[in-house]
């Protein structure tokens, strides 16, 4: 069963005497970090918190409760299954937890992936096929992590492929994206490509300019590096069909 039970951290979690960050940690960080291969419960959290994890200082333990009463279990059980048979993929643990909700955004769930485990965040009613979207997405990356990167430090290239396959593919089967709504157009795309991206292709995960690249600052727009990732296999895939299973495999140079 790839579904970790997250279920008894959070009613730990909810009858603990303090509702903070700190027992926040104790309770449910501390358990799943042991996942991680540097269990750091500090850091996983911050990771966690940056991808969707609810924050205690913004949700109340009301939200919490009703979370637990959805028992997404199920549903993200059978997906799971669909997609590993489809995708002939591994076992992969998954963790299910509830989502931080912002009240600027109509974003109703998120995900992160790692090559051996996926954690889904989601609110108490995410948007239809919002879960089939996250997982494949998510899913997607993990295969590529364990078949073509073999390891989670990579390259600018490989991550803008990574993504960009991510894209396509939920875009195609749901007609969903998980980017905001601002693709710039073809001409901005071809210009960004070459003046940000090009010469910095081979740049690690672990250099300072690849968050900026791949998620934009004041001089770059909002997730550069996905729009682009999206437009290159896009582009690729107009000279080569394939399957979705294929496409997950593709080494990362083809679409260069």
């Amino acid at each position: 069963m790839p579904i970790i039970n997250t279920e008894h951290l959070l009613l730990n979690f909810l009858n603990h005497d303090e509702y903070t960050v700190n027992s926040q940690r104790e309770f449910i960080i501390q358990p799943i970090a042991n996942y991680f291969q540097e269990p750091n419960p500090p850091s996983v959290q911050i990771q966690l918190l940056s991808h969707g994890l609810f924050h205690p200082e913004q949700t109340d333990k009301a939200y919490i409760r009703k979370w637990l009463e959805k028992d997404y279990k199920l549903k993200v059980t059978q997906f799971f299954n669909q997609l590993k048979q489809a995708w002939d993929g591994p076992e992969v643990n998954i963790f299910v937890l509830p989502f931080n909700l912002n009240d600027n955004s109509s974003i109703t769930g998120s995900g992160l992936s790692f090559t051996d485990k996926i954690l889904l965040f989601l609110s108490l009613e995410p948007e239809k096929h919002l879960i089939e979207t996250i997982m494949t997405h998510e899913y997607s990356h993990v295969l590529r992590l364990q078949t073509i990167h073999h390891e989670e430090v990579i390259q600018l290239k490989d991550t803008l492929i990574m993504e960009g396959i991510a894209e396509v593919i939920t875009r195609r089967k749901y007609g969903k994206s998980l980017l905001p709504n601002i693709t710039p157009d073809k001409l901005t795309i071809e210009n960004l490509y070459k003046q940000w991206i090009l010469p910095n292709l081979e740049i690690r995960s672990t250099h300072p300019l690849y968050q900026h690249l791949m998620y934009g600052n004041e001089s770059m727009p909002q997730y550069l590096g996905y729009y682009i990732g999206t437009y290159l296999v896009e582009r690729w895939q107009k000279s080569y069909l394939v399957s979705d299973n294929q496409l997950i495999r593709q080494p990362t140079n083809d679409f260069f």
